[in-house]
């Protein structure tokens, strides 16, 4: 008989939400009351539908989120690197690492039954399994490297003019330009792999922006400071909110400059590609805000808010795109250009 544990759902736990709500309601005496309070009263809410909607399944070989009656994620075990729980006694967090996201979860369920479901299926992964000193190895003498041949792993490596291989006597400058370099073909030697040459090449490597979140604590900010006006308030309720849904979007939102194209990603999803063959414009609007970040494609004008370095954005602009700050096909650019 197979020792294959059967499926587990586990049991709903609602401290951390309550424990929420309790933080808020402690936060009335503090200046600017009630508002405060309602934020996080509201998030303690939102948690506690959470904890009664949404169901962890652990099965034979994934982790299953449900909503109800809804599958909403699949989690497959071979692809886990680690997890961790942090304060599992309020409870606080739990977090996972797969090949190619990271994730973090209020614990809304029973954390004795999630930890003793994640050692069954996963294992006690504390530190992830791609960890670079445990792939590496034992360290090897560099003359014992199997890339070395046999007979000059004595008395340490022959390099330079001391190899049998160089044509001229010791002390000989190596010109390449010169037409005095040997072969390095042949039966002890390599020839230079074409994949290297590429990588050699100034073809500036992915770049992916630092979040900054200068510009949604600015709009909240605002806000605040719009209570003593008329109709409070709702316009301070309005900005502020504007202001966390900022604040959300800098901590899940990256933009990634590639060879080809700016790629916009949200966490682990390809949002949207515009490649820079397509770009006729750009511009950043007060990036020492930093404020908004425009770009006109052949198709579509974009207007984003600068959510990242506003210094490495522009940096990478103008590497990858140029400075475009006149579009491709204005007339008039083109004309002064023919005429110098």
């Amino acid at each position: 008989m197979s020792s294959t544990p059967a499926p587990v759902t586990l049991k709903p736990d609602v401290r951390l939400p309550l424990l929420v709500v309790a933080l808020g309601l402690a936060l009335l005496p503090l200046p600017l009351s009630p508002w405060p309070t309602l934020v996080v009263v509201l998030f303690g809410l939102f948690l506690l539908i959470q904890s009664a909607s949404l169901r962890l399944e652990f099965k034979e070989d994934a982790l299953i989120v449900w909503q109800n009656s809804r599958e909403l994620r699949r989690f497959p075990y071979d692809q886990w690197l680690s997890w961790r729980l942090f304060a599992p006694w309020l409870p606080g967090l739990f977090y996972f690492r797969e090949t190619q996201s990271i994730h973090f979860l209020p614990i809304l369920f029973s954390p004795k039954e999630l930890r003793e479901q994640l050692e069954l299926r996963v294992g006690a992964l504390e530190v992830p399994k791609d960890d670079p000193d445990e792939l590496a190895g034992p360290s090897v003498h560099a003359g014992e490297s199997p890339g070395v041949r046999a007979d000059h792993r004595h008395g340490g490596l022959r390099l330079g003019p001391d190899h049998p291989r160089w044509s001229q006597g010791s002390g000989h400058q190596h010109h390449r330009r010169g037409g005095d370099d040997p072969d390095p073909g042949g039966p002890n030697g390599c020839r230079s792999h074409p994949g290297a040459v590429r990588s050699m090449s100034s073809t500036p490597a992915p770049v992916t922006l630092k979040p900054d979140v200068r510009l949604p604590l600015l709009v909240v900010a605002l806000g605040l400071a719009l209570l003593p006006l008329p109709l409070s308030p709702w316009p301070t309720l309005v900005v502020v909110l504007f202001g966390l849904f900022l604040l959300i979007q800098s901590a899940s939102l990256r933009l990634e400059f590639k060879e080809d194209a700016l790629i916009v990603w949200q966490n682990s999803r390809e949002l949207r590609r515009f490649p820079y063959d397509q770009w006729l414009s750009w511009r950043l609007f007060a990036p020492w805000l930093p404020g908004l970040f425009y770009f006109r494609e052949t198709q579509s004008i974009h207007f984003l808010p600068i959510l990242f370095s506003s210094k490495e954005l522009r940096e990478q602009l103008e590497l990858r795109v140029g400075e475009l700050e006149v579009p491709n096909d204005n007339p008039e650019g083109n004309k002064s250009k023919s005429e110098q």
